[in-house]
């Protein structure tokens, strides 16, 4: 039986539970009315709705940034949002509020996102270059420069490799 979100499921997982031993099918139930009971899958909220400790990272580090939208994602064990600027760029948020990925187009992700470490690492070995995109990964960092390398640096802010 699939749950498909409509009222007449939970009557069927009724049913079958009188006729069916009554164990898998109070989990299945169970389920069926979590998911009936979760939020939209997506949603528009906003920049007052984003946790605080996002509302302080936009506020430092785009401050002269005008949003477009704010999205947030709600998935079954999991949420996330995402911040879109009017000129494309765009950050994506966990769901605690940590930036997970920032990614600008027009121009550099701003140094107070990247560190000292990355920034001077990134002026003193590709001066004509500039961060257009960075990703907090498990254990390290992914750095796209503009001029299409991608570096990886480590959590200690320690250039590591070039990624493929």
């Amino acid at each position: 039986m699939v749950f498909d979100g409509k009222p007449y499921v939970i009557i069927k997982i009724i049913i079958e539970m009188k006729r069916r031993k009554f164990g898998t099918h109070v989990l299945l139930a169970v389920v069926a009315f979590l998911f009936m009971g979760c939020e939209k899958e997506h949603q528009l909220i906003d920049l007052n709705q984003l946790p605080q400790v996002s509302q302080d990272f936009i506020a430092d580090n785009f401050k002269d940034e005008q949003i477009s939208y704010i999205l947030k994602d709600n998935e079954v064990f999991d949420r996330s949002y995402e911040v879109q600027f009017v000129d494309r760029d765009n950050i994506e948020f966990s769901g605690d509020g940590e930036w997970e990925k920032v990614s600008c187009y027009e121009h550099a992700v701003p140094s107070g996102v990247l560190g000292d470490k990355i920034s001077n690492y990134v002026a003193q070995n590709f001066p004509n270059a500039h961060v257009r995109q960075i990703e907090k990964e498990f254990n390290n960092y992914e750095v796209e420069l503009n001029n299409g390398l991608e570096l990886v640096f480590d959590k200690s802010f320690d250039f590591v490799g070039l990624n493929d």
